[in-house]
Formats: structure tokens, C-alpha cells, sequence
């Protein structure tokens, strides 16, 4: 457990007690990933305890996040390249039709999430955290024709399109590299993130 001091070091969730709480979570749920809370909790009291946890008002993933962030930098500064990939992958719910949290991904249909992610990552492929998360949905698909798609593109705003996410990121990567001048930072994308050499 001594990691997860190590990591959620800086985490203030304005009680002690959420602070060890959070702890714990992050050791019961780090033995396999794969595990649902109940089982990686392991009794009745236990998962209880969890579940209040991620109720409390205090508590947010914005907060864990940022003592999480707080922690990569610290295993940044310490290596001399670092690279950070980023990546969208598509969380599909199409089989529970209930959420309201979730939209069509590329067909009629679908039903799913965006998630979009940075990671730092050693060139020995030593995970050393995620950067940056988003994630959205589409209330719905965009029906359009070329000429009005070419057209949309051109009048939107880089900033109010869903490919700002490249910028976004690529951006977090040059503020790292500023922050860390002995580290070489080097930023990933496939070619949709190509938007950002504009």
C-alpha cells in the first residue's frame, strides 16, 4: 500500500477520513482491475463503504485527478525522455439503452461514450500515468452532405469541434516540456491529430 500513499499524497479531500478512504479503494481496486467494486471489495461493509465514498459531495474525479497528475509529474521529472500518446476509444452501452449519459457513436443504433486520453509512458513502456482524460457524447449524428460538412468544417471554430481534443492535449505535453527542460517530451497522435500542426 505504500504506493498509493506515495500517489494520492497531495489528495485533500477535506476530511482525513475520505483520504484514507480513497487509499484503500485504490489498493482494493488495484489487485484486478477487472474486479466490480463487490468483489474487489470484498464483503458486504466494505462495499458499502465504497459506494458511500464516491457519494460524498466532497469527493470528485476532478480532485483524485489532480493529486494523480501531481504524482506523474513527479515520475516525469526524474526520466530524460517521456513520451505521451493520445488516443480516443469509444465506450459502447448499445446493450443498455436506459443510460441517458451516452449517445450514437458512429451508426444508428450505437449507443456509447467518447473517451479521449494522454499518457506518459518511458520509452521502456513504463506507464507513469494519464495525463488528460475527456470524454462526451453526441446527442445525435450529424446527417449532412459533403458540400454541408465541408462548409460546417470551415465555419466552426477549432474550438467547438470535437478534434480540438488533439490541441488540447498537444498543448498539455509543450506545458510539461516548459515545466521540465531536462526531460525530452514527445508527443503522439495517429494522423487525426494532425490538426494540430495548423
Amino acid at each position: 500500500m505504500d504506493w498509493v500513499i506515495e500517489e494520492l499524497a497531495t489528495l485533500s479531500l477535506g476530511d482525513e477520513r475520505l483520504n484514507k478512504r480513497a487509499q484503500t479503494i485504490l489498493s482494493q481496486l488495484s489487485h484486478n482491475p477487472n474486479d466490480s467494486i463487490p468483489v474487489a471489495c470484498q464483503g458486504a461493509a466494505e462495499t458499502k463503504a465504497a459506494y458511500r465514498f464516491f457519494d460524498n459531495e466532497k469527493v470528485s474525479a476532478e480532485k483524485i485527478q489532480e493529486t494523480h497528475f501531481d504524482s506523474i509529474l513527479a515520475r516525469i521529472e526524474k526520466k530524460p525522455v517521456v513520451l505521451i500518446p493520445q488516443d480516443t476509444t469509444v465506450l459502447n452501452f448499445t446493450n443498455q439503452p436506459e443510460r441517458n449519459d451516452a449517445g450514437p457513436t458512429s451508426r444508428k443504433g450505437t449507443k456509447g461514450i467518447f473517451l479521449h486520453c494522454a499518457i506518459a509512458v518511458t520509452p521502456e513502456r513504463v506507464c507513469l500515468g494519464v495525463v488528460s482524460s475527456k470524454q462526451w457524447y453526441r446527442s445525435k449524428l450529424q446527417e449532412l452532405t459533403r458540400k454541408e460538412r465541408t462548409y460546417k468544417d470551415y465555419a466552426t471554430s477549432i474550438e467547438m469541434k470535437e478534434s480540438y481534443r488533439w490541441l488540447e492535449n498537444y498543448r498539455i505535453a509543450q506545458e510539461i516540456a516548459l515545466r521540465f527542460t531536462d526531460t525530452t517530451i514527445v508527443s503522439i497522435a495517429d494522423r487525426e491529430g494532425d490538426i494540430s500542426n495548423l
